[in-house]
């Protein structure tokens, strides 16, 4: 991992100093999804993942503002943000992947809104992922039989924190 860790840098060095931005996206979304998880936390790659989709942007590659957007909206879910704050930036970086038609990883922050939005107390069933975000009845058939993980993920979640949430409510 040290190894990786050092050609990820070394190659976030060389596109910098290269001034070569149309790879920058790519390097970023890499050391940052594929090799730093490993070594930071998760807090201290949402930087580099802002940069990626900001620079993605800058230079024509929507695809990669997605995965970089997509990355970010993930880690943000997982390392403990803000709910509020968490909430507003998942929409906003949602509706910016729609209006660039990146509708894959769009879909993805769909999901991590809406279970924010569940986490913030709105919607009426608990298990259940539907809401403002979206509609779980008209989401499942959008997603391919292989590409269930993305919902998986943030109900798994939701599952821990409700029933944590019932057990500290009846024993203490």
């Amino acid at each position: 991992m040290d190894t990786a860790t050092q050609f990820g840098y070394l190659a976030l060095q060389i596109v910098s100093t290269l001034d070569v931005k149309a790879t920058k996206p790519e390097v970023l979304l890499i050391l940052a999804r594929y090799i730093l998880h490993r070594k930071a936390h998760s807090k201290e790659i949402l930087p580099l993942l802002q940069e990626g989709y900001a620079t993605a942007l800058e230079v024509g590659k929507p695809e990669f503002a997605g995965y970089n957007a997509n990355t970010f909206c993930f880690n943000s879910f997982w390392c403990g943000q803000p709910l509020a704050t968490l909430e507003q930036e998942t929409r906003a970086y949602y509706n910016a992947l729609v209006q660039l038609n990146q509708l894959t990883t769009a879909n993805y922050c769909r999901i991590y809104w809406q279970s924010i939005l569940k986490l913030l107390g709105y919607g009426n069933h608990v298990g259940i992922l539907s809401g403002e975000a979206l509609t779980e009845a008209e989401f499942l058939p959008l997603l391919s039989a292989n590409d269930l993980a993305g919902l998986y993920n943030p109900h798994s979640a939701l599952h821990f924190v409700t029933q944590s949430l019932v057990i500290i409510n009846t024993y203490f």
